[in-house]
């Protein structure tokens, strides 16, 4: 039986050198002594494509947590220390930590460190992860060799988008992740979607338990088929403006970068807010605290100091970061309100010309489920921030590399022109049927999320003690899934760092494991808009392809990947374009 492998990576120092700290092997939870925090970074691949491998090589998950312990010493500096077991009596590694503790409050520190030395030593207090069948938990741990005395702790502090995504990637080892996807007591989001928040509130992305299947429930009819073919005429109208704006960069390097993110606001915008965001004086404004609330989100994501609100009330952009909230959230909630005034006169259930009842977009089912009394007028609005964020960066992301994926390849450009050529020539005649019918086109955007997909890792989080891969995880285990490497397991994909758009034709896909694509999350919390995504992504693809040849002015080899909310790069995307003559 084939199966999906997780990797979850265990950071270890050197255990020829006795006289350092030894990282234990362990899942632990311990009594609060002072501000604390553990999570586990998992990065996940695909495994065993075949019977005959997964019986030769049975994997199992494997999982370390970071337990990441601030003390800031008059707010000059600060230690993150791992949870670990000392070799040498405590003086030995106070004395240690002395030559490291050039500071005023070095005295504090050390005193600090001698009775958190004690406290850890307290195995009572201790809850450990453990294998199921009693064998030795190390065999199913990927170690990662330390650099310093401290183990690989120092390396935290020195982490930047770039280096956390090479760093869970180098970590990667083999288990089964289909348990986690199909796990109906791993459904809760993982520590970091709480950085998110103060964002999302408790929208469809962090909500869990009842409140996430009433609000999934109710969101469901909002992209159905009808409901998207009437998306269909603003994302063609928002696509004319976009080419627009190629036609006056003809001949010259387009940063990809600058000019995707705004069509798909827009389009996220007018439909699910049902107002056109460039009509708004408020537009740039919007716009700019997004991409600011990113940044911010990103800067935290990659500090684990940053976790802490208190920490990043002092030391963060804390005042920054809630004057870009307070513009986005006064921006939809006006919206909310005068679409709540206008949903109020008109008649609930109305039906349409054939005696079926209308179904809404989104922000009118919404409202539809205040006036039932399902949702509130807060609620509400978690849901519509959790619309606009996810829908307008990961759809963004994913257009900028399908573009540079196209450039690069002209060969799959030219298949894909042949087959845009197919449509009428007038774009608005071109009908929802028609669109579904470009099926190399979704092939090209299938791989092109297969090699990149928006959001490169999820997370869990256990509430209760769970059973994963033969292994005992204990209440509020962290959880993340690097699905970035799900998708490149050459057992599944072979040649996975080769752009292949026809791994995705029908029969190329019909004995591929269920698991191994799962761009869009995959098991219950899968994402509700991935048909609204594919249709948006191929109404401007097919435009784009067929007005103007794209030429590469940027190479894969020259891209920095960083860790983020969705994939990222240091630099920026760029193409050139010229014109089709026809």
């Amino acid at each position: 039986m084939q199966h999906v492998a997780a990797a979850i990576t265990f950071v270890h120092n050197n255990k020829k050198r006795r006289d350092r700290a030894s990282f234990s092997i362990q899942l632990c939870r311990h009594s609060t002594f002072h501000a604390q925090m553990q999570f586990v970074i998992a990065a996940v691949t695909v495994a065993a494509a075949t019977a005959a491998v997964s019986a030769a090589t049975p994997a199992a998950l494997t999982i370390f947590v970071i337990q990441v312990h601030a003390l800031v010493v008059q707010h000059v500096c600060a230690f993150i220390s791992v949870s670990c077991h000392f070799h040498r009596k405590s003086s030995s590694i106070v004395g240690t930590m002395g030559k490291y503790a050039a500071w005023p409050g070095r005295k504090f520190a050390k005193k600090l460190l001698l009775i958190w030395n004690g406290h850890i030593g307290k195995k009572k207090k201790t809850i450990r992860v453990r294998t199921e069948d009693g064998s030795p938990l190390e065999s199913k741990v990927a170690i990662m060799p330390g650099k310093t005395r401290f183990g690989n702790n120092l390396d935290i502090l020195n982490f930047t988008p770039a280096s956390v995504f090479n760093f869970v990637r180098e970590s990667t080892a083999k288990a089964k992740a289909e348990e986690v996807f199909q796990s109906t007591k791993l459904i809760t989001k993982n520590v970091v979607y709480e950085l998110i928040r103060p964002f999302l509130g408790d929208g469809l992305l962090i909500s869990t338990d009842h409140k996430w299947h009433s609000r999934r429930k109710a969101l469901t009819p909002a992209f159905h088929f009808n409901v998207l073919q009437s998306f269909l005429g603003i994302f063609k109208e928002e696509c004319k403006k976009f080419l627009n704006v190629l036609e006056k960069n003809l001949d010259a390097e387009l940063e990809l970068n600058q000019v995707i993110p705004p069509f798909t606001l827009n389009n996220i915008c007018e439909t699910a807010l049902g107002v056109k965001l460039d009509d708004m004086s408020e537009g740039n404004e919007y716009r700019k605290a997004i991409h600011a609330i990113e940044e911010i989100l990103i800067q935290r994501v990659c500090n684990p100091l940053m976790y802490y609100n208190w920490y990043f009330f002092l030391y963060g952009d804390y005042r920054k970061h809630s004057q870009n909230l307070r513009i986005v959230h006064d921006l939809s909630s006006r919206i909310i309100e005068r679409k709540r005034q206008q949903f109020q006169q008109k008649q609930l259930g109305e039906v349409d010309e054939f005696g079926r009842k209308q179904r809404y977009a989104m922000l009118d089912t919404l409202l539809a489920a205040e006036a039932d009394g399902q949702i509130d007028h807060q609620g509400i609005c978690d849901e519509v921030n959790t619309f606009m964020f996810e829908g307008y960066d990961t759809t963004s992301t994913c257009l900028i590399f399908t573009l540079l994926m196209l450039a690069l390849h002209e060969d799959v450009q030219n298949k894909c022109y042949e087959e845009v050529e197919s449509l009428p020539e007038d774009s608005d005649d071109i009908s929802m049927f028609q669109f579904n019918k470009l099926v190399y086109l979704e092939c090209v955007i299938k791989e092109s999320l297969r090699m990149f997909p928006s959001v490169p890792f999820i997370g869990r989080q256990c509430v209760e003690e769970t059973v994963v891969n033969g292994m005992v995880m204990p209440k509020d285990t962290q959880i993340s899934i690097h699905i970035y490497d799900i998708m490149r397991d050459p057992r599944h994909f072979p040649k996975p760092d080769l752009f292949q758009p026809d791994r995705f034709l029908p029969e190329n896909t019909v004995n591929r494991h269920p698991f191994a694509y799962v761009p869009f999350s995959a098991g219950q919390r899968n994402c509700i808009g991935q048909k609204f995504a594919i249709l948006e992504m191929k109404v401007l693809l097919a435009a784009v392809i067929r007005n103007f040849k794209l030429l590469p002015a940027t190479q894969l080899e020259d891209l920095t990947f960083e860790n983020g909310i969705v994939l990222r790069t240091q630099e920026n995307i760029k193409v050139k374009l010229s014109k089709r003559v026809t």
